[in-house]
């Protein structure tokens, strides 16, 4: 069966069915005036919320909401009393502050990054405990992580490998 143009597509469950680029559904929804801000996962929810509704032109949603603090993560001296901002970013100085602070095991995951964004007002040594505790989760044989929707790609491609040619 062949993929159908996403243009003739009538509804959000036809339009799951389906494996699309990113690319493809931001051209839709330019082309739709539907927004096509966030990862393709929501990008692809929005288009079949679209769908489903019938709506052909929908009246933009709202952006991302830019930072409103002024703190500038890659150039500022962090401490454990660093409040963490809305501005916050990931980069070569917030790496260096917590090798520094959780010793050379550190790395970015998904879920301390997730912690970062939605603990706004908490300070770095809220972040450092975090850390701490997911680095320990992390360590238990039977703990096993989930992969969050937006990072599957790499599901799919598992998927691909058990489908008979």
């Amino acid at each position: 069966m062949t993929r159908p143009d996403i243009y003739v597509i009538k509804t959000g469950d036809e339009l799951k069915r389906w494996y699309w680029l990113k690319q493809e559904l931001l051209d839709f929804c330019k082309r739709t005036q539907l927004s096509y801000v966030g990862t393709k996962f929501d990008i692809l929810e929005r288009v079949a919320i679209a769908l489903n509704k019938g709506v052909a032109k929908t009246e933009k949603m709202s952006q991302t909401a830019k930072p409103i603090s002024k703190f500038l993560w890659s150039k500022s001296l962090l401490s454990l009393d660093t409040v963490i901002t809305d501005s916050y970013t990931n980069g070569p100085n917030t790496r260096r502050f917590f090798k520094q602070h959780c010793g050379d095991k550190f790395h970015f995951s998904i879920p301390f990054m997730d912690f970062m964004k939605n603990n706004c007002g908490k300070t770095l040594q809220d972040a450092i405990n975090e850390w701490q505790r997911l680095n320990k989760q992390s360590e238990d044989k039977n703990f096993k992580s989930e992969i969050p929707t937006g990072n599957q790609y790499n599901k799919y491609e598992t998927f691909l490998q058990t489908i008979p040619i």
